[in-house]
Order: C-alpha cells, then sequence, then structure tokens
C-alpha cells in the first residue's frame, strides 16, 4: 500500500542516516493473509523487531521519528 511504500522508505531514510545495517523484510498481507495471525498484524504498516527468531518489540508509528530512533540505536548496539 501507498502509506506502506513511503513508511520502508522513511525506515530506510533513518537507517541510512544512522549508518547502521538492519536486514528489512517487507511483505503483502493481502497476497500472504496467513502471516498476519502468528504475529498478531491487525494493521499496516508495522515494524517488527526479530531476535533469535522470535518478535521482540512492535513499532507503528512511523510519525514519531524519535522513537523510531531510539528504538534502532537499541537494536544495533545489542549482540
Amino acid at each position: 500500500c501507498g502509506t506502506c511504500k513511503l513508511a520502508r522508505n522513511m525506515l530506510e531514510t533513518v537507517i541510512s542516516k544512522m549508518n547502521v545495517t538492519f536486514p528489512v523484510v517487507s511483505c503483502d498481507l493481502n497476497r500472504m493473509p496467513d502471516l498476519a495471525e502468528p504475529y498478531k498484524i491487525m494493521s499496516v504498516p508495522i515494524l517488527v523487531f526479530f531476535k533469535n527468531g522470535e518478535p521482540i518489540e512492535r513499532f507503528t508509528a512511523f510519525g514519531e521519528l524519535e522513537k523510531l530512533y531510539y528504538l534502532l540505536t537499541k537494536f544495533s548496539e545489542q549482540k
């Protein structure tokens, strides 16, 4: 969707400015609706952070850049 594309562009811009690397995977839930249920995705766009294959944080407030920077910094520092 258009909003999802804007969110992805914003995410890629923030990651680029921070000079960090994150794998970013997107999926079209209209084409793969079975992915929404196990991760309890009720609306999009949503950013789900994973660690060891398990979701550990969710982010939906793409207008809140400070929180996005905080989360990306937090997870880029974790080993």
